[in-house]
């Protein structure tokens, strides 16, 4: 790979390569510190197979005739094809001024420790396997004046999964200019699954995914939040991890490596569908627990309820909450027959509760958790364990005249003025048939003296029919992004986001849609880029 100056006079080209250990020749070009996952088939160790590249020139200013060498040399990470590191080295004195050249959506911003001749930059949103030009501007400290070059370079090869940039439906309404955050799956199996990053315009700006040879669930990265260091958190393969930008593996720790205080292990196996990070530093996930139930029609049946789990950073449990000792078992709706298979037993269970997401409130000590099998929101009592009511069909709220319930649910998001907005897949609605049900994002308003709900907004959208999974959000700006997740075609599945209009008669005014063949379980907006701390 060669580095074009432009026409500077004196160019001289040095290709620096590898270490025999794999390694980085110039060790101070690159800024990560990696640590390698035990898991074979979610490792990414970028460090060990960067590659460095140096130009230098020695460029004269024409009004003094003086020299100033300027070399740039660029680290590259095949495992994290977007983002590179850049070390301009002045042989005086100066001030760089670095940017890139005809991508207004790449970010180089300043990275790690610099000196008054030791300039470090990190460039983020790159397009992977395409020749890029950072433009750099010298202005030295001393009697020399500005001098300016380009420097061009080879971004490494995209890794799986990889889709550069998707087709857009826009109107004339401005869309937030927030990075949407979405996991990235197969449909239904493949050998990859990740995480990506696009921006308003509809062009991926960052994008990690990982080999794989889970089916179905257990593949996808759900519940991915954006931390406030810029590394982000999920759960995959009934796995906590934490990774930062470049996929190094900050914090891994498998559901049946949780302990109970002493060191004993908590019984857990499985982590899935969501994962907060709360105020104390704790993590809470959703867990699952089984036994063996009895029904006057099916007899002795195994079945698997919901537990949420709050446990340190090292991976000891610290509460425990269990369906089971709160809610009836006998409670059976749409869907309960599928099958779940306990991984620590390899035991099937019937699917009674099916939690796939949650919302931690500290202030009150409440969390509000999503139940797809029975067709509830309910909100805990962190301190006293108590369930304190049940929403949606069958619960304690009394639903206004003309609205209707939601159905295998997903998603809850408290709002400001305390209604609640959430992802109504409609599917197991007894009362309609199921070539008639709809999907929709809907919005209600909740009032706990009277224990009535009535619906406040709603997508307009027509005959959307989303078969599992979905997501709505507020973003700033106050436009609402919703994940249409499982939409299943002739051909295959595929999922859109779509940006909506709030009002009565909801416009999209942004959407993209995914390709057959993949889809995405949530969706979150953010304005910051992975990698990037928060100010």
């Amino acid at each position: 790979m060669k580095f074009l100056l432009g026409s500077l006079p004196a160019i001289a080209l040095v290709l620096t390569g590898c270490a025999n250990d794999g390694t980085p020749a110039t060790d101070e070009s690159s800024s990560t510190d990696p640590t390698t996952s035990t898991s074979p088939s979610t490792t990414i160790d970028p460090a060990t197979t960067a590659t460095t590249e140096s130009s230098s020139s020695a460029v004269a200013d024409t009004s003094t005739g003086e020299v100033i060498d300027v070399q740039v040399d660029i680290t590259t990470y095949p495992e994290q094809p977007m983002v590179v590191d850049v070390l301009v080295t002045l042989s005086e004195p100066g001030d760089v001024v670095l940017t890139h050249a005809g991508d207004p959506g790449v970010l180089v911003l300043p990275h790690g420790e610099s000196t008054e001749t030791e300039h470090r930059y990190r460039a983020r949103g790159l397009a992977p396997d395409t020749l890029h030009t950072l433009h750099w501007e010298v202005t030295p400290t001393g009697d020399v004046g500005p001098l300016a070059g380009d420097t061009d370079f080879m971004a490494e090869a995209a890794l799986p999964g990889f889709i550069g940039a998707f087709v857009l439906e826009t109107t004339n309404v401005q869309p937030s200019p927030l990075y949407r955050l979405s996991d990235w799956n197969p449909w239904p199996a493949d050998t990859f699954a990740g995480a990506m990053v696009v921006d308003s315009t509809g062009v991926t700006r960052w994008y990690m995914s990982a080999p794989t040879t889970l089916i179905g669930p257990p593949a996808v990265w759900v519940g991915i939040k954006l931390r406030d260091d810029g590394t982000i958190v999920y759960c995959e393969n009934d796995t906590f991890w934490i990774r930062d930008e470049m996929g190094a593996v900050i914090s891994e720790i498998p559901a049946a490596d949780l302990t109970l205080p002493g060191g004993r292990n908590a019984g857990i196996g499985v982590l899935h569908h969501d994962v907060h990070e709360l105020p104390n530093g704790n993590f809470m996930a959703i867990s699952m627990s089984f036994q063996d139930v009895e029904y006057d029609d099916l007899g002795v049946t195994h079945v698997v309820g919901d537990t949420l789990v709050e446990f340190t950073p090292e991976g000891e449990v610290v509460w425990l909450w269990d369906s089971f000792d709160h809610l009836d078992p006998q409670r059976r709706r749409e869907n309960f027959a599928d099958p779940i298979v306990d991984p620590l037993t390899g035991m099937t269970a019937a699917d009674w509760t099916h939690a796939n997401g949650f919302v931690y409130d500290d202030e009150n000590q409440t969390i509000t958790l999503s139940m797809r099998h029975q067709d509830w929101i309910i909100q805990i009592d962190r301190a006293t364990d108590e369930v304190i009511w049940r929403l949606g069909d069958g619960g304690d709220f009394e639903l206004a005249d003309g609205d209707r319930w939601f159905f295998h649910q997903h998603s809850p998001q408290w709002q400001p003025d305390g209604s609640l907005l959430l992802y109504d897949n409609g599917n197991g609605n007894p009362d309609i048939p199921a070539a008639d049900q709809r999907s929709r994002a809907v919005r209600y308003v909740l009032d706990f003296d009277a224990m009535s709900a009535e619906v406040a907004w709603q997508d307009n959208e027509p005959d959307l029919q989303v078969a599992f999974a979905g997501d709505a959000d507020v973003i700033e700006g106050g436009h609402i992004l919703v994940t249409d997740s499982g939409i299943f075609t002739k051909e295959s599945l595929r999922s859109r986001v779509r940006e909506l209009e709030v009002g009565q008669d909801p416009e999209t005014v942004w959407s993209m849609q995914t390709p057959l063949g993949r889809w995405i379980y949530r969706t979150t907006a953010h304005p910051r880029i992975v990698g990037l701390p928060a100010e």
